[in-house]
């Protein structure tokens, strides 16, 4: 990005620069960097942008509130794609699936495509399959429906309108299972569809195809909801141990970045390679006397709290 950031495109233009989800960074300070030395214009999208880590961005930049679009506007939009695919829809049919969007754009228009399909007319009636999409689904809702109830549409629709990431809502289900389902053959079934699920989620990431999320979604929502045949235990649901391990272990992490990017830029490689292999080595020779914390004090910059980090790791 910062390469990009000097450069132009072929044709001398400059480039324009999005950088999404600016406040769930880690690198802030990088970002800083790049504004203040870019010669290309920069996007930057953020949905917190009161966070405190974003002060200094926030002095940087020219704030735009972007508001959720009005159901007027939606229609318009959808207006537009009829038009386009030769399909004729009726005024009031468009303003219900704008409504039903409660101001998401995406989900008006996936909701289009689905009245729309094997049409080319849309009336009010086609409208009926319509649910409404609660933005502001709990996750204690969502583990409710899953995991105490027993009905497929419930689960994906609860699961579809929550507000929260999947790889999230997995670990709030894998923390939660055991203390739910009593019978270890209903447990077995849950984590076998549970599991399934984390495959198409790993596959969104390797291969880039979000189609994937659909076939997690239904896995993690209806295929854990209808694993279970014998009774249940009803438990308060728990906050997952990963991340609270996250939150503890979060000064040790910080700790391996620093030493990292100072070990990178001396042996030639990344920060990974420093912390799965350099750091096991250096502990071995700093045990063996093979080296001192002078040297690496001295060589690489490192502070007492890193070298400690090294020898105790």
């Amino acid at each position: 990005v910062l390469a990009s950031s000097q450069t132009t495109s072929i044709d001398g233009k400059k480039r324009l620069l999005i950088i999404d989800n600016v406040d769930l960074m880690s690198n802030i300070r990088d970002v800083i960097k790049l504004i203040k030395e870019t010669k290309n214009p920069i996007i930057l999208t953020a949905n917190d942008i009161r966070d405190r880590k974003l002060r200094e961005i926030r002095n940087l930049c020219e704030s735009i509130n972007v508001r959720r679009p009005t159901p007027q506007l939606i229609v318009k939009i959808l207006k537009r794609i009829c038009s386009l695919e030769a399909i004729y829809a009726e005024e009031v049919a468009l303003k219900k699936i704008a409504e039903n969007a409660k101001g998401d754009v995406r989900a008006a228009i996936n909701d289009l495509e689905t009245i729309a399909k094997n049409r080319k007319r849309i009336t009010m009636e086609d409208t009926i399959i319509l649910e409404y999409r609660d933005r502001k689904a709990e996750i204690y809702q969502v583990l409710g429906t899953i995991l105490m109830k027993k009905n497929i549409k419930q689960a994906i629709t609860i699961m579809w309108n929550l507000d929260m990431e999947l790889d999230s809502c997995e670990m709030w289900i894998d923390e939660n299972l055991p203390y739910v389902y009593s019978d270890k053959e209903d447990l077995a079934r849950a984590y076998y569809y549970l599991s399934r699920a984390d495959i198409f989620l790993g596959r969104i990431t390797s291969r880039q195809y979000w189609g994937f999320m659909r076939y997690a979604s239904s896995l993690m929502s209806a295929g854990v909801s209808l694993s279970k045949r014998g009774k249940i235990k009803y438990k308060t649901f728990q906050f997952p141990k990963y991340f609270l391990n996250l939150s503890k272990t979060k000064k040790a992490r910080d700790i391996k970045k620093r030493i990292g990017k100072k070990m990178a830029k001396k042996l030639h490689t990344s920060s990974k390679t420093i912390i799965s292999q350099y750091i096991p080595l250096f502990k071995v020779l700093l045990n063996q006397g093979k080296i001192s914390r002078d040297f690496l004090s001295k060589e690489y910059d490192l502070t007492p709290d890193e070298i400690d980090f090294i020898e105790e790791s």
